[in-house]
C-alpha cells in the first residue's frame, strides 16, 4: 500500500518494525510521532482563510480550532488591515469603549479587538493552520503527502522505544533527525514552507 494514507503508514511501520506483536501499538506510535512533529515544526505550510463574525460590545472573537498563527485580519470594504498590538499596548490604547475595530491582540489564545466592536462586523482572517491528525477516518493530510518519510521515521522511533530496542532507536532517530534537517534546509533556502526547531531529544 502506498505511503500516502494512514492505512499505508500503519502497514509500512509494521513492515519496517519486523515485529507482528507491535500491531496493536502502531496507532499509538503514529500519534506520538505526530505530536512530536507538531512540536518541532513551527509552520505547517497550510494557509487558510475564513470569516469571523464579531459580537457587538464583546471584545473577544472565537478563532478556528486549527489556528497556529494569524497572518492577516481585515474587514472587507471597511478596514483593509486590522493591525496587531501587544497586550500591553492594547491595554494602553483602549478602555473598553465601543467603535470600529482597528487593532487586535492575543490573550490566552483569544483575539481581542480594539476598540470593542460597536456593531457586528464580518472580518476576514488569513492564518496558518495545523494539519489534521491522521486516523482510520482521516486517511491523509498535506504533511503526509509532502513528507511521508517524517511520519515513517517518527513512528519507528516510537516503535523502537516501545520495544526497548536501543539499536533500532538510534538508527531511526538518526533518520528522523536527518529528515528534519532536510526540511530545515529547504525552508532556509526558500524552496519550501516548513520551519523546523532544534530537537534536543537523545536516543
Amino acid at each position: 500500500m502506498a505511503l500516502t494514507t494512514y492505512d499505508g503508514l500503519v502497514a509500512a511501520v509494521a513492515s519496517w518494525a519486523h515485529n507482528k506483536a507491535l500491531a496493536p501499538q502502531i496507532p499509538d506510535c503514529i500519534a506520538l510521532a505526530e505530536a512530536r512533529i507538531k512540536a518541532l515544526l513551527q509552520a505547517r505550510g497550510q494557509e487558510e482563510s475564513t470569516t469571523l463574525a464579531t459580537v457587538k460590545a464583546a471584545k473577544g472573537v472565537t478563532l478556528p480550532a486549527d489556528l497556529l498563527q494569524v497572518r492577516a485580519v481585515s474587514i472587507p470594504g471597511i478596514a483593509p488591515s486590522i493591525d496587531y498590538v501587544t497586550p500591553a499596548q492594547y491595554a494602553a490604547h483602549y478602555d473598553g469603549s465601543l467603535g470600529q475595530p482597528r487593532e487586535y491582540t492575543m490573550v490566552d489564545g483569544q483575539m481581542q479587538l480594539g476598540p470593542v466592536p460597536d456593531a457586528v462586523y464580518s472580518m476576514t482572517l488569513v492564518y496558518q493552520a495545523s494539519y489534521p491528525a491522521l486516523s482510520s477516518t482521516n486517511q491523509t493530510n498535506g504533511l503526509l503527502t509532502k513528507w511521508p518519510n517524517l511520519y515513517l521515521w517518527g513512528a519507528l522511533v516510537e516503535a523502537a522505544t516501545f520495544m526497548e530496542d536501543p539499536e533500532r532507536l538510534a538508527k531511526y532517530e538518526g533518520k528522523f533527525a536527518s529528515a528534519l534537517a532536510g526540511i530545515n534546509t529547504i525552508e532556509a533556502t526558500g524552496t519550501g514552507s516548513l520551519t523546523v526547531k532544534t530537537d534536543t531529544r537523545t536516543p
